[in-house]
Formats: structure tokens, sequence, C-alpha cells
């Protein structure tokens, strides 16, 4: 395989990769819990990093579009929440 059809080959896997992951929206602590507070039965991926500078890492999806959010507390979620911990989250790209 030629460099140029290499090269070609990668941009193409990088173009899928981010048709995958779509539109990320950061958002501060408040307007992540308004969004989980729209959803009826919200599902929250949450990763805590850190052993000094403690982060809490959260993503939800609404309406088509995924929310994250990072905070140095644990955030107070809905009680109809679903929580899925994850060791630790992809970085974003």
């Amino acid at each position: 395989m030629s460099a140029g059809a290499a090269g070609a080959g990668a941009a193409v896997a990088v173009m899928n990769s981010s048709l995958v992951l779509g539109t990320m929206v950061k958002l501060e602590p408040d307007d992540f819990e308004l969004v989980l507070s729209k959803a009826d039965e919200p599902m929250v991926v949450m990763s805590r990093t850190g052993r000094w500078r403690v982060r809490y890492h959260y993503l939800t999806s609404y309406k088509g579009l995924v929310f994250r959010c990072t905070t140095p507390t644990p955030l107070e979620l809905p009680v109809s929440t679903e929580i899925i911990e994850a060791k630790r989250m992809v970085p974003r790209i």
C-alpha cells in the first residue's frame, strides 16, 4: 500500500469516527441538572478522576444530543436517574 493510500485510509477512519461521536455539548453544573430534570428517566454515565484534585465527569443524552459536565463535587442527581459508573471516559477529540 502506498503512503498516499494509507493516508487516505486514515482520513476516512477519522471522518467515520467523528460521525459516530456526533456533537457533545459542554454545560455548567446548573445547566446539566436542568437538562436532567427535563428527561422522564435520565441515564447518566459518571466517572471520578484525580487523587489530589478530584473531578467528577458526567455524560447524558437528551433529544439526540450528548451533554457533558465536569465538577469538583458530586452533583445531586434526580432520584429517577439511572447511573452508570465508568472507570474512565474516553478523552475528547
